[in-house]
């Protein structure tokens, strides 16, 4: 009978050593990888993905004969029986033959929640980090109960990922300033990838399959910073022509895709427009004014047993503000604040098989350009920021019987220019240039000890201007019982350039922008060691908790809050260090027809400089985020997400400041005034912020010129019992009184439809 052979394998797997089957899956035609296949050991009833690579990885598999499945729609299956050895890695590697299906679109859900939590590092024969490793696909953001549009950057947080609320201007991981965090589209760097007024990512989601956030070690990724990386992965083309868009209070998004040739080539294009303050507010002066856009564009095609493509990408963000509070609405328009960014990358890579292993190269430019104008206290102050990156990398990977290991080698030249002047002549003007090459070695070795531990360990190595830094890595990682796992890392960073922006200052939610200057001339390098340990418990299917304690210490910071009031620096900044030491506590529960997700995360953190010491607005110590989506049925979802923060802290700032986050109740988003820093930093104490949103979704299926897709419509109310937050306390210098700034009242604060065909 099939359950008493199932029995009697599970008995025999207990017994006998463990050994795993992996290998790569490819197009018969084109050679090209394929995702999504479903790889499986029928007679076990073990089951898994491949990825956006093709490849897969099945471990625990006993020896001897086992059959060896795969299938996915539009191939014909595949069926083979292999002999595992006892113990090491069984590396099968096939191709499956095109067999097209003529139906209709279909949206699959994995019956394997567990599936989407993997990593690479899992599929390539290593084990779990203890260090921060978040993903999230394009079927997971669109069912996400904490967001009110699609947006992966805020969608990852929680935790020790740190989002503002309602004015986002970066994501803080783990105490960290956002210049800390590097960002990568298909492994070429993108810097500010940040939009401002009623938007937040700069990343077209449509356009995406999925994105990774991981701090500690990652081989050939960012070695240039002290957090991690936001890595993005484009969607494939497809083998139709198609079409996704979306048209919301905020802004009009377009994604198009088309095959290209008979061999297996696609392009992809994806286009975004919004503009500040959602539908607009002409009539009041002091609402936020302006646009945004971005764009991305790759090719690919299959090349040399592997994969080329080229990608382009864009960003531009211009707004204005009102200087002054003291206005009437009408046309009459005072002084304006100006800001204005945006970035721009251009690349291309290569991955494929060299000699059974796995090899990935990329050439990349990047840049980015800022100019900001504000009017403060001391008077006009003009600033302009550029950097230009010019960068090669290369990796190799391979899988050995006991675990895997990746070498890469990263050369970058990079220029960075800084300026700040005072047309006035109030304050002498500054100027901070910088011309730096990087070169980068690095190497991870993930070994498997056991069936049931491993050990994994790194080293990076970078030269530039004559000084040499050592970056080592290790970590361990233990499964005593096939639910559980422990596992515990240690790693150190080194950042060669720094952000010259004021993290603490309002204007941060209208200018997002990093204002980076490179290392020298006064700027440090700055060095930080990063130490974690984690358990990783998923008691059933599609359920998993997790539990993390972080330990975070950094040194050779630009600390430019501590003598500038305003939002950029405009003379030297105070050179200090950081510590943050955290715990956080994580549930995810994937079932069909609900998700739920809850996160609670502690933080202890403080900058420390001669003679100052105080606790970033960022580092709040206590956050909770719960939300769940229920889809009762196919066509109609339903979200509910509460978010906390208590022990906030805040600077007093000088007044008058309006200030209101953008809703659609009051058509915009409220920003005028000088808003600067007045007293020590911090040291206004917040009362607890508590918002809770509710969402609600309807999908139609539609047929057009004789295709199927679908169309739907959301909205999302949010602070829906009204309740009073507060941003910060500002002066009034008249009267010196001190009078809160208040957030987001009850107010719906999106609506849209979206589309795909």
């Amino acid at each position: 009978m099939p359950w008493l052979h199932v029995l009697g394998s599970l008995v025999l797997s207990a017994q006998a050593p463990l050994a795993s089957v992996s290998g790569t899956v490819r197009d018969a035609e084109t050679g090209a990888p394929i995702a999504g296949v479903v790889v499986s050991l029928p007679s076990l009833g073990r089951i898994t993905l491949s990825d956006s690579l093709g490849r897969y990885d099945l471990d625990r598999v006993p020896s001897g004969p086992q059959e060896l499945a795969a299938r996915r729609m539009g191939y014909a299956p595949w069926v083979v029986q292999v002999l595992v050895p006892e113990g090491g890695v069984l590396d099968v590697a096939f191709a499956l033959r095109p067999e097209p299906v003529p139906i209709a679109e279909i949206e699959v859900r994995t019956s394997n929640p567990d599936a989407e939590w993997g990593s690479d590092r899992t599929e390539a024969g290593g084990g779990p980090a203890a260090t921060l490793d978040r993903s999230l696909s394009a079927l997971q953001l669109r069912d996400h109960p904490l967001i009110a549009e699609p947006d992966y950057f805020t969608a990852l947080a929680g935790g020790e990922v740190f989002v503002a609320p309602e004015s986002p201007e970066g994501i803080h991981l783990q105490g960290g300033a956002t210049d800390q965090v590097a960002f990568a589209l298909d492994g070429i760097p993108v810097f500010s990838p940040y939009h401002a007024g009623g938007r937040f990512g700069a990343w077209n989601t449509d356009a995406l399959a999925r994105t990774r956030l991981t701090a500690g070690t990652v081989v050939g990724g960012a070695p240039e910073v002290l957090g991690g990386i936001m890595s993005g992965t484009t969607d494939a083309p497809g083998r139709t022509v198609a079409t996704r868009g979306a048209v919301t209070a905020s802004h009009t998004g377009l994604r198009l895709s088309s095959p290209i040739g008979q061999h297996g080539g696609g392009a992809l294009l994806g286009l975004s427009a919004g503009f500040a303050g959602l539908l607009g507010h002409q009539s009041d002066a002091t609402y936020l004014g302006g646009e945004n856009r971005d764009w991305l564009a790759k090719l690919e095609f299959p090349l040399l047993d592997g994969r080329l493509f080229v990608l382009g990408y864009g960003s531009d963000d211009m707004l204005g503000a009102a200087a002054s509070a003291l206005v009437a609405a009408g046309p009459t328009m005072p002084a304006h604040h100006h800001f204005k960014w945006g970035s721009g990358s251009y690349g291309a890579g290569w991955s494929g098989l060299f000699r059974g292993r796995l090899l990935e190269i990329r050439g990349w430019t990047a840049g980015n350009e800022a100019e900001a104008r504000w009017i403060g206290a001391p008077g006009l102050a003009e600033l302009t920021s550029n950097r230009r990156d010019l960068g090669l990398s290369t990796s190799l990977r391979g899988i050995a019987p006991h675990g895997s290991t990746e070498v890469g080698f990263r050369l970058v030249a990079s220029r960075t220019d800084y300026q700040t002047r005072w047309p006035a002549g109030t304050q002498e003007p500054m100027r901070l240039t910088a011309n730096r090459l990087l070169a980068t070695a690095s190497v991870e070795h993930n070994h498997r000890l056991t069936g049931q531990s491993g050990l994994d360990l790194s080293l990076t190595g970078t030269w530039t201007s004559g000084e040499a830094t050592l970056g080592p890595g290790a970590g361990v990682w233990w499964r005593p019982i096939r639910p559980l796992t422990l596992s515990a890392s240690y790693t150190r960073r080194h950042q060669f350039s720094q952000s010259l922006r004021n993290p603490e200052s309002m204007a941060g939610a209208v200018f997002p922008a990093d204002l980076t200057v490179g290392s020298g001339a006064g700027i440090p390098v700055a060095r930080g060691d990063l130490g974690a340990v984690a358990m990783d418990y998923r008691p059933a299917n599609g359920v998993r908790i997790g539990v993390r304690a972080y330990a975070r210490a950094a040194r050779g910071l630009l600390l430019v809050a501590i003598r500038e009031t305003g939002p950029f620096a405009t003379g030297p900044s105070t050179i200090g260090s950081s510590t943050t030491r955290g715990t956080v506590i994580e549930l995810e529960v994937r079932r069909t027809g609900i998700q739920l997700l809850a996160t609670y995360g502690f933080q202890d953190t403080w900058v420390t400089a001669p003679g100052v010491r105080y606790r970033p607005s960022a580092a709040v110590p206590h956050a909770v985020d719960a939300g769940v989506t229920l889809r009762p049925s196919t066509n109609w979802s339903v979200r509910l997400g509460v978010s906390g923060l208590y022990g906030r802290r805040a600077t007093e700032v000088r007044g008058p400041f309006e200030w209101e986050g953008c809703n659609l109740r009051d058509r915009g988003c409220e920003f005028a005034g000088a808003p600067e820093l007045m007293g020590p930093i911090g040291a206004v104490a917040l009362p607890g912020y508590l918002r809770i949103d509710l969402g609600i979704r309807h999908e139609w299926r539609l047929s057009l010129f004789g295709r199927t897709g679908t169309l739907a419509a959301s909205g999302t109310v949010t602070n829906l019992f009204d309740r009073r937050n507060l941003l910060t306390t500002m002066v009034d210098p008249a009267t010196g009184a001190h009078d809160p700034v208040e957030m987001r009242p009850r107010a719906p604060l999106t609506a849209g439809l979206d589309w795909r065909f």
